[in-house]
């Protein structure tokens, strides 16, 4: 293992991800830094600042510390959540990455475009994370509609997403008007 991979194999383990920015973009794979994927957009949900790609959920706190960090003990709820993104390039492989905690069991499915990825499940106290592939055939040109709905439990959480990318251009933020209010929760 050479320096610089060394170092940002470090950094990564050691830097919380709630502090990093999109102007930090991009990172390897957190999970795998050997992966030709790298982050290309993030959203800290539930953060005013940091969730730039939200059009419609509300933001939350969990008081239920458990295993989470503060990014993942913040959060967007609804039945219906949606993120939007824009400059994604058309002969480039895609994938979301979802982290989940919650106070209750929920299970979402999530669906890019009309297309269904799959579905997860957020348990009580615990941090738990969700990878899916996102088809070229499920964006719309070069914008992508991320939407995670509500199957079981109270409401559809989410509280990290990072879209992975093997073309590191980074993403922005759909320019649409917001369908729903997100405010900070109680």
């Amino acid at each position: 293992m050479n320096k610089l991979t060394s170092f940002t194999l470090a950094a990564l383990l050691l830097a919380p991800l709630s502090a990093l920015a999109a102007g930090d973009l991009p990172i390897t794979n957190r999970l795998n830094p050997a992966s030709p994927f790298q982050r290309v957009a993030y959203d800290d949900a539930g953060e005013a600042t940091l969730q730039p790609h939200l059009i419609d959920g509300q933001d939350w706190v969990f008081k239920n510390a458990g295993d989470a960090t503060p990014a993942a003990r913040s959060c967007v709820f609804g039945y219906t959540i949606r993120f939007g993104y824009s400059s994604l390039k058309a002969g480039a492989a895609y994938k979301v990455r979802l982290t989940l905690f919650a106070d209750e069991v929920r299970t979402i499915r999530v669906k890019a475009g009309q297309t269904v990825l799959g579905e997860a499940k957020a348990e009580n106290g615990k941090t738990s994370t969700a990878e899916f592939d996102i088809p070229a055939a499920a964006r719309k040109g070069a914008d992508l509609n991320l939407t995670i709905e509500h199957i079981t439990g109270p409401n559809a959480v989410v509280s990290e997403i990072e879209i992975l990318s093997d073309d590191p251009a980074p993403l922005t933020a759909r320019s649409q008007p917001t369908l729903g209010t997100h405010q900070l929760g109680q």
